[in-house]
């Protein structure tokens, strides 16, 4: 009697739907590490721009006065950051020569209406130190 060597249909179909198991864990595993990066990243904008605010108070013993509802940080008409307030690209003597923008799909919004005091309204994916959902940055801190 002859035999015959070879897998059967149903172990086929056990072997395809194990990796197909395993591509999913993958994927999902794959989009939660972006969704971290992409807050950390925002976090890492904001505390940069945090700072260039604060040497931008030291020089003129205010910050950039944009009422609400504000300006949108890194959009095209507002790139950078000099002694006159935001600009486009191409300012003279940045304090930022270019704003970074989002990560993802949100915004950073700045407003400040007095000068000496602003707001940088953001929102992060997930949770990163605590911090959740919609955030706002101060001269004191993000909160």
């Amino acid at each position: 009697m002859v035999q015959k060597k070879g897998f059967t249909l149903i172990e086929l179909l056990v072997v395809i739907g194990i990796i197909v198991f395993l591509i999913v864990l993958g994927v999902i595993a794959l989009g939660s590490v972006r969704q971290m990066a992409r807050d950390s990243i925002r976090l890492e904008n904001l505390r940069m721009i945090q700072a260039k605010l604060e040497r931008y108070f030291s020089d003129n013993n205010a910050y950039p006065i944009v009422p609400a509802p504000g300006v949108v940080l890194g959009d095209p008409s507002v790139i950078c950051i000099n002694k006159s307030g935001f600009a486009p690209r191409g300012c003279s003597d940045p304090y930022i020569d270019v704003i970074p923008s989002d990560p993802g799909d949100g915004k950073y919004i700045y407003v400040s209406d007095t000068g000496e005091n602003y707001v940088i309204n953001g929102n992060l994916e997930g949770e990163v130190n605590g911090l959740k959902g919609q955030i706002k940055v101060t001269p004191s801190g993000i909160q």
